[in-house]
C-alpha cells in the first residue's frame, strides 16, 4: 500500500474505534470495553501496520474489520486481572460478609430454638412451622428445572418420612453459619501467594479467548471472517500489546507469537 492507502487503512479502523466507544457511551454500557478502545487510539502510531494487514485482508467482506476488531475489544476487556489491591479489598469484603452470615445464622437458630420451646410450653399449635422438605419446594417455585426435576420426588420424600426423619429448620441454620466460617478458612488455603498476583492483564487468558471468538466467527453461515483469514505475528503482537497497554518489559514480539501458535498447534 501506498503512504494514502495505509492512512486511510487506518482511519477507517478508528473510525470504527470511534463508533463503538460513542455507542457504549450513549447507552452507558461497556465501559471496560471503551478502555480498551482509548488504549488502542492513544497507541495508535504502533498499530499503522497491523490496520494496514488487516484492511487489506479484510475491507472486501462486509463488517469483516467490524467484527474482528470487535472481537479484539472484548477480549481484551476481559482479560484484565483482578491486581493485587482488588484482591485484598475483595477478600476483606468476603471475610467480613461471612462473618455476618454465621452471626445472623446463629442468631435465626437461637430464635427458633427458643420459639419452639414456647409452643412445647403451651398448647398452641406450631402453626408456623413446617417441614424442612415443604420449605425447599416452597423455595424452588422460581426455578424451572427444580420444579420439572426435583420438586416431585421431594414430596414423595416427604409423605413417605415424617417430621421425625428430618433435621429442624434451626439445624439448618446452624450449619449455614458453620459453612460461612468454613468458607473464609478454606478461603485462605485457596488464596494465590501474592507474588503470583499480577497488575498486568494475562496475555494467556487474552490469546485464548482471542483465538477461540475468530475461530467461532468462521464456522458461522456467512461468516464474517473468511476461513483464510490469517495475521502476520507481528501484526497479532502489535495489536495485543496496545490492546493489553504492556508495558515495555511485558511486550510480546513475534518470536513470542510464533511460539504460542506452536503450542496451540
Amino acid at each position: 500500500m501506498n503512504t494514502f492507502q495505509s492512512s486511510f487503512a487506518q482511519q477507517s479502523c478508528e473510525r470504527i474505534l470511534l463508533d463503538k466507544k460513542k455507542e457504549n457511551l450513549k447507552g452507558n454500557i461497556l465501559a471496560a470495553e471503551n478502555i480498551v478502545i482509548d488504549r488502542l487510539l492513544a497507541r495508535k502510531s504502533e498499530l499503522s501496520d497491523a490496520y494496514e494487514e488487516l484492511y487489506y485482508k479484510l475491507h472486501k467482506k462486509l463488517f469483516g474489520l467490524d467484527y474482528f476488531l470487535n472481537i479484539l475489544i472484548c477480549a481484551a476487556a476481559n482479560s484484565s486481572p483482578i491486581t493485587k489491591k482488588e484482591m485484598a479489598l475483595t477478600i476483606d469484603s468476603i471475610f467480613l460478609i461471612n462473618q455476618k452470615i454465621s452471626d445472623s445464622a446463629d442468631l435465626l437458630e437461637k430464635l427458633l430454638n427458643e420459639r419452639d420451646i414456647l409452643f412445647k410450653n403451651t398448647d398452641l399449635n406450631n402453626i408456623t412451622s413446617h417441614p424442612v422438605c415443604l420449605l425447599l419446594i416452597a423455595g424452588g417455585q422460581h426455578n424451572f428445572l427444580f420444579k420439572a426435576y426435583v420438586q416431585e420426588k421431594l414430596l414423595a420424600l416427604n409423605e413417605r418420612y415424617d417430621r421425625r426423619y428430618w433435621p429442624s429448620i434451626s439445624d439448618l441454620f446452624r450449619e449455614v453459619s458453620t459453612d460461612a466460617l468454613n468458607c473464609s478458612n478454606n478461603l485462605v488455603h485457596a488464596l494465590p501467594v501474592t507474588s503470583e498476583l499480577s497488575d498486568y492483564p494475562s496475555r494467556s487468558v487474552f490469546f485464548n479467548k482471542f483465538f477461540a471468538a475468530i475461530e467461532h466467527k468462521k464456522t458461522l453461515d456467512n461468516p464474517p471472517l473468511p476461513d483464510e483469514f490469517r495475521l502476520t505475528n507481528r501484526s497479532l503482537a502489535a495489536l495485543a500489546n496496545c490492546a493489553l497497554d504492556l508495558a515495555p518489559e511485558y511486550k510480546i514480539d513475534s518470536n513470542y507469537m510464533k511460539q504460542l501458535h506452536q503450542v496451540v498447534s
